[in-house]
């Protein structure tokens, strides 16, 4: 045999034993479980409390992605609540599948707290890792109401499912407190009352809006003080409007809607104005038992009258 045609012989012999060994690599680690084994897997963490399970579960990418997310469920983790996996519904394929409709259960400070779950997972990776991407609480819909057809209680019916999605009263009359707080610590430039209310990995979106155009930025908690320092240096009087506020969640989390008006004034002339629907989301801290943003968002509602630059 020459030696070129050996060379080359070898040469096919060699990618074909990486092809081989690529193969078996994949058949190895291929991840085998079904989505369900998966999420009691999951279930499984989040009941014992293993913080440390519940983080290998989650995808790295999307743990930085969703970081307020995946610190909101380690703080649910630590209250170790008990997964009802029974009436949980699945939607999607086999590259991608959200199980909602789980329920947590958990007891703080002798009170029956509940929650439910909605959990997004995806095959990621050499292996095809089923991995989490999306968590979040959230407000179930209401169940349709049959009503006799010649029977008519529309108000009645309308009010029931109305309540069953608003938040328990003590957790709403906490909230609107909390924000009423945070509403006048902004006007009066309390730096240290504004900032305490938002967790340490708050996410918040800001957008300054110039000519009728907006400038959205991301900013972490530490980024946000910076930007409240030198908007509090730059107006000599500042303005925060709240109105149409409503408050959806449960005992652990709560989602909070309301319409904003911010004014600054430079000088006794209104040198900026907004108007716009902000969305905060709360997050009850276990440790102390309070009550702190996790993420905030503002989108524009109407223009509002341009004013000359100072």
């Amino acid at each position: 045999m020459g030696g070129p045609l050996k060379w080359a012989l070898i040469g096919i012999g060699v990618v074909l034993a990486a092809v081989i060994g690529v193969l078996i690599a994949l058949f190895v680690t291929y991840d085998r479980r079904t989505p369900e084994e998966f999420i009691k897997v999951w279930a499984k963490a989040v009941e014992s409390g293993d913080t440390k399970l519940y983080e290998e579960l989650w995808d790295d990418e999307a743990k930085e992605k969703r970081r307020a997310k995946f610190n909101e469920g380690i703080e649910l983790v630590k209250n170790r609540p008990k997964v009802d996996l029974s009436l949980m519904e699945r939607r999607g394929d086999e590259k991608a599948v959200t199980f909602s409709g789980i329920k947590l259960t958990f007891l703080r400070e002798g009170e029956r707290v509940e929650s439910t779950r909605r959990v997004r997972i995806k095959r990621v990776g050499f292996s095809r890792s089923w991995k989490v991407v999306d968590e979040e609480s959230y407000i179930p819909p209401a169940p349709p109401i049959e009503r006799p057809k010649r029977e008519r209680k529309p108000v009645l019916a309308e009010a029931e499912v109305k309540l069953g999605r608003k938040a328990p009263i003590d957790t709403e009359l906490k909230i609107r407190q909390i924000i009423e707080d945070w509403r006048q610590a902004w006007e009066q430039k309390d730096l240290k009352r504004y900032m305490e209310k938002y967790a340490d990995f708050a996410e918040i979106r800001r957008v300054t809006v110039i000519g009728g155009k907006e400038y959205p930025v991301k900013l972490t908690k530490q980024e946000l003080e910076r930007r409240m320092k030198r908007l509090w240096r730059k107006y000599t009087k500042i303005r925060v409007q709240i109105s149409n506020l409503e408050v959806e969640g449960d005992y652990a989390t709560a989602d909070v809607n309301f319409l904003q008006e911010y004014k600054g004034w430079i000088r006794g002339r209104i040198a900026y104005q907004d108007l716009g629907t902000k969305q905060l989301k709360f997050v009850r801290d276990v440790k102390d038992n309070t009550w702190k943003i996790v993420s905030e968002d503002w989108k524009i509602y109407k223009k509002v009258p341009a004013y000359p630059k100072f």
